[in-house]
């Protein structure tokens, strides 16, 4: 098992500086992302390259941080990227959905429940229709969370204050 390098405490970035990492929109489809990230079976996520900039290669977030955010904003965890892969949605392989950990068995279910969030109401809001077909290039990425950081309970977006 590969080792991550040590940061020491003066050298890593402080929890405000970190980029935010925000898994789908609030509410319960983050709830189960950011709860399957904190028990260790959502190791992976997919991205279409068209939400990224024209001038931004995906590919330079290896080693990134990102602070995982709950439904409420705030921070969970901090990821560490560990690798980047940009491919066609039709070369999205079953490894790939099963590291996704959000359940699915094949492919085909993991491919149905993406584009269905592709589509969603918010997603276009945020980023216009795009165009799923097996040619649609996407951003297939790996992480591990990073112990350095503090990682808290999530709070349910269903929660009562």
């Amino acid at each position: 098992m590969r080792k991550e390098p040590q940061i020491s405490d003066a050298a890593k970035p402080l929890l405000t500086e970190i980029p935010c990492g925000e898994f789908a929109y609030p509410g319960p489809l983050r709830d189960a992302l950011v709860s399957a990230i904190l028990v260790g079976e959502k190791t992976a996520t997919t991205t279409l390259l068209a939400e990224y900039p024209v001038d931004e290669d995906p590919r330079d977030e290896v080693g990134a941080l990102e602070a995982v955010v709950d439904s409420f904003g705030t921070i969970v965890c901090v990821t560490r990227c560990t690798g980047v892969r940009i491919m066609r949605l039709a070369d999205v392989t079953q490894a790939h959905a099963l590291a996704e950990g959000e359940g699915f068995t094949t492919v085909t279910q993991w491919r149905a429940a993406h584009e269905a969030f592709w589509r969603s109401p918010d997603h276009v809001a945020e980023y216009g229709e795009i165009d799923l077909t097996d040619e649609t290039m996407v951003v297939c990425s790996t992480f591990v969370i990073d112990d350095t950081y503090p990682i808290t309970s999530l709070r349910p977006w269903d929660c009562v204050d």
